[in-house]
């Protein structure tokens, strides 16, 4: 146990789930720390039998009272998102497998849902361990496009698709090229906004690519989620810049 003339820093106990819970709920904390705020007490355990359940984090404790105020730790960014980040290679590794498979064969719709299912779990995976990074952001997304681009390679050759879909399509990648050429020359560095219509345009677009050799709807209502996606990753961008020029506004009153 590591102690001062004030605090003590202990290993974490399941018996501090509650205390943990009412620090970990406020809106203003977790936020600060990069992870959303603890929505029950079960959470705040799951994190302490999980997270917190290592060698190099430890409960911040007020050495009269023995309050918990506060949480003190160091991680291995290598080893924190590890299981995340080979998950997302995977995918990478199976998109390139799609190309040397028969569409009208069961190996490669099998290989394309497990593509698609590593796409739910290292997200997921990496918000249960907290080790969301720009790298791994980064990483997801070229296994999202990598993954797309394969398909794409495999799927349009043998579908018929309207003209009009393609234009439509197409339009759609302008406008997200646009987006990382407005980032990339504000701020200089391409970003991927991770936002909830751009999830959901991944998933239907998943489930959907199947059933267009019977149906254009599908795919036709997924082309308007994408769209709406990609105007608001473009809106996000600009939020993003703005940010980074207040930013830069209150350096230069500093200094």
């Amino acid at each position: 146990m590591i102690e001062t003339k004030r605090l003590s820093f202990r290993p974490w106990r399941e018996a501090d789930a509650e205390e943990l819970f009412r620090l970990a709920s406020d809106p203003d904390v977790g936020p600060r720390a990069g992870w959303p705020p603890h929505k029950s007490v079960e959470e705040s355990l799951e994190i302490i039998n999980t997270v917190f359940n290592s060698d190099h984090v430890w409960a911040l404790v007020l050495k009269e009272t023995g309050q918990l105020i506060g949480c003190m730790g160091y991680y291995d960014n290598n080893e924190s998102n590890g299981a995340s980040s080979i998950i997302t290679a995977l995918r990478i590794v199976g998109s390139i497998g799609l190309l040397f498979c028969n569409v009208a064969r069961w190996q490669f719709w099998t290989l394309y849902v497990l593509c698609g299912l590593s796409d739910m779990i290292d997200g997921w995976l990496a918000k249960k361990l907290q080790a969301e990074s720009k790298t791994g952001s980064v990483l997801d997304s070229i296994a999202d496009l990598s993954f797309v681009v394969c398909c794409a390679i495999k799927l349009l050759p043998a579908l018929s698709i309207p003209s009009w879909l393609w234009i439509w399509s197409g339009i759609i990648v302008i406008i997200k090229i646009v987006n990382q050429i407005s980032s990339l020359i504000m701020i200089r560095k391409f970003f991927f906004p991770h936002t909830i219509t751009n999830k959901l345009t991944g998933l239907l677009l998943f489930l959907a690519a199947p059933t267009i050799r019977w149906s254009i709807i599908p795919v036709t209502i997924v082309t308007a989620i994408a769209t709406y996606a990609a105007i608001q990753e473009g809106h996000s961008i600009r939020n993003k810049i703005d940010t980074v020029d207040c930013k830069q506004r209150r350096k230069e009153v500093y200094l």
